[in-house]
């Protein structure tokens, strides 16, 4: 947390609120945001436009330059007003109208200038497209990983976390722990297409905020409403079929599925 979904929600409120702005500067008031530690950055450049992939942000400049920013666990990129009062910074970014901070309470995001994105193939990035499931299909049927580890696999398939994974394989009715390359093309289309569900309808209810997520403007998202599995606890009624939901963990993670989930 956040996941893809919520660094593409900021990104998308970031750039409509933004536009071409002009970027003073940038303030590094964590040292552990960053090695080597700038204290500040200045820059007096526009911005052109806001790139995502997986879980981190790419902020393209007027000049040519960019830099990066990852949420990490607990990270928020709120514009000073809707910070609370009492919640420290830890880089605010000075445009010529706003300024927008981020705010990080287990202090796991990172920031880098010049900017670098992962790897891993995006499902998020084709969500608008007419995409075929061949790569993805491929990237499975390549891996010995179990399926839930390897969706989390930010050097694969980039942007899915633990929410998101829990949720995607309760609805492609695929037990968590099977290795990757097990499944069919069939069961492997069907995962693509529970991954775009889910996605698309966590992009609509503006992602999950369940402690600290908030979109730019400080409003919370409403997808943890809806969560089928995740947060549940050992032997709670299966949503889909009543039977006794199984948790453990896998990969350090918490995974909760059902035994309808093969």
């Amino acid at each position: 947390m956040p996941e893809g979904i919520e660094v593409e929600i900021t990104r998308k409120k970031l750039e409509a609120s933004l536009g071409h702005q002009l970027l003073r500067s940038i303030d590094i008031l964590d040292a552990r945001l960053a090695y080597p530690v700038p204290q500040s950055i200045a820059f007096n450049v526009k911005l052109l436009s806001i790139a995502r992939h997986g879980k981190v942000l790419q902020f393209n400049l007027e000049n040519g330059s960019n830099f990066s920013l990852s949420l990490g666990m607990t990270g928020s990129i709120l514009c000073r007003e809707a910070a609370k009062n009492n919640a420290q910074p830890r880089l605010m970014m000075n445009f010529a109208n706003k300024q927008y901070g981020l705010f990080d309470v287990r202090r796991f995001g990172r920031f880098a200038y010049p900017g670098k994105l992962p790897q891993g193939w995006d499902v998020l990035s084709h969500l608008g497209q007419r995409q075929t499931p061949k790569t993805f299909c491929s990237i499975l049927a390549q891996s010995l990983s179990a399926i839930k580890t390897l969706l989390m696999d930010q050097n694969k398939i980039a942007g899915i976390g633990n929410i998101y994974a829990n949720e995607i394989l309760f609805e492609a009715k695929i037990r968590p722990s099977r290795r990757a390359n097990s499944l069919s093309l069939l069961e492997s289309r069907q995962l693509w297409r529970a991954a775009r569900k889910i996605l698309r309808k966590a992009l609509a209810l503006g992602g999950s905020s369940i402690k600290d997520f908030r979109h730019p403007d400080g409003k919370k998202g409403a997808f943890q409403h809806v969560f089928k599995v995740y947060g549940k606890k050992q032997s709670e009624p299966c949503p889909r079929c009543e039977k006794p939901l199984k948790v453990t963990r896998l990969g350090q993670r918490a995974t909760i599925y059902c035994s309808c989930q093969k």
